[in-house]
């Protein structure tokens, strides 16, 4: 029934049904902006972490504060509430990791330390007794709450971790990895030798299906996932492609997904085994943005930055047609009406063009006003 808004300093709490000013509530309680937060929606805790190190939990009806703590020598970046609601852990840019007793404020055992670079990410296993964590050293550890001791030796992740979080079956943990090594933030009194802060690193998402199964990451950034009992790695990412794969999309049956990449390939794979699903090659002149089913499932639709949209027969691969030319610089995104006869695509040029998808013919002028290019369309 409540929209929690976090924006730099300020936490302000939303009725959902008014979504009104006068109905909103606002808390400061720092002079530092929050760079993570957590939500117990069963107890109703809300935990934050901010950028000069301090961890904070709030009542979420209230707003009143339970626990402030300056928890880490530079910026917090995870931090999540275990289990039982009794303590809150905190992961940061110090290479430490810390859990306080949210009742008494007190910090429960030593920190967790062992990781050699920014810890990005700490979750609660699934029994509650340990920690599961990742960091920019490219390891994934896990760690005895109560002792602070590691529980096993570090799995060897091969990229810096961002994000870390267990499947709905609660049987793997995906790991969201950068494709692009990422260099060790230096330790010095002098701030000025510190580099300046990534907001980047934290702009993306992963979306569950009911399956387990997920989409939908920007580019340079991959998924992992590991058998949450033994954490050995299953295949990560896609076998095929030589690039970044800048969009991934599920067929409205979920039997398969395509893949977009910056190799200039669109490739379609089975769902279930993740083998690639023999078809025509489908292959762009350059970065491939997108590439997406039609409602029915029988086209693929892609745009890439040689300006044109291509519409592939999705149970051969082969193209429809020509290629849908119009756009003068790189086409960023796109979709197909719920009908799929027609579609839509947006470009870097700001304009929308819209499709005949059995002709692949324009219909209508561009239509234009945006004043940066398309990053997202939808059709209703």
């Amino acid at each position: 029934s409540k929209i929690i808004c976090v924006c730099g300093e300020l936490i302000t709490e939303l009725d959902s049904k008014s979504l009104s000013e006068k109905s909103s509530r606002t808390a400061h309680l720092r002079q530092s902006n929050i760079r993570c937060m957590a939500i117990d929606e069963k107890l109703k805790l809300l935990a934050f972490g901010f950028e000069d190190g301090h961890v904070a939990v709030v009542d979420a009806d209230s707003l009143d504060v339970r626990l402030t703590r300056k928890a880490h020598a530079y910026a917090v970046n995870a931090i999540t509430i275990s289990l039982d609601g009794s303590r809150v852990i905190s992961a940061g840019d110090d290479d430490d990791i810390k859990v306080w007793n949210i009742s008494t404020g007190r910090n429960v055992g030593t920190s967790l330390s062992g990781h050699d670079g920014p810890v990005c990410a700490v979750i609660p296993s699934r029994d509650g007794k340990s920690l599961v964590s990742g960091s920019w050293d490219l390891t994934m550890r896990l760690w005895d709450i109560e002792s602070g001791r590691p529980l096993q030796e570090p799995i060897l992740s091969n990229f810096p971790i961002h994000f870390l979080a267990f499947t709905p079956d609660n049987t793997r943990i995906v790991s969201v990895c950068s494709t692009q090594r990422a260099g060790k933030i230096l330790k010095d009194e002098d701030e000025s030798k510190l580099p300046p802060p990534s907001v980047e690193r934290y702009n993306f998402f992963a979306e569950f299906e009911d399956d387990s199964k997920f989409y939908a990451l920007p580019k340079g950034l991959m998924i992992q996932v590991w058998d949450a009992d033994i954490l050995q790695s299953q295949p990560s990412t896609p076998p095929g492609h030589t690039d970044d794969v800048n969009s991934v999309a599920f067929s409205p049956d979920g039997k398969q997904v395509v893949s977009a990449s910056v190799d200039g390939f669109v490739r379609v794979w089975d769902a279930e085994s993740g083998e690639p699903v023999k078809l025509e090659q489908m292959q762009h002149d350059g970065s491939v943005c997108f590439a997406l089913f039609s409602p029915d499932g029988k086209q693929i639709m892609s745009g890439g930055i040689d300006n044109v949209v291509r519409v592939w027969d999705a149970c051969t691969g082969l193209l429809l047609h020509e290629p849908l030319e119009g756009h003068t610089t790189g086409v960023s995104c796109g979709a197909f009406s719920p009908d799929g006869t027609k579609l839509v695509s947006g470009s870097v040029d700001k304009t929308l063009r819209m499709w005949n998808v059995s002709t692949g013919q324009a219909t209508g002028a561009p239509i234009t006003g945006h004043a940066e290019r398309l990053l997202d369309v939808s059709y209703s």
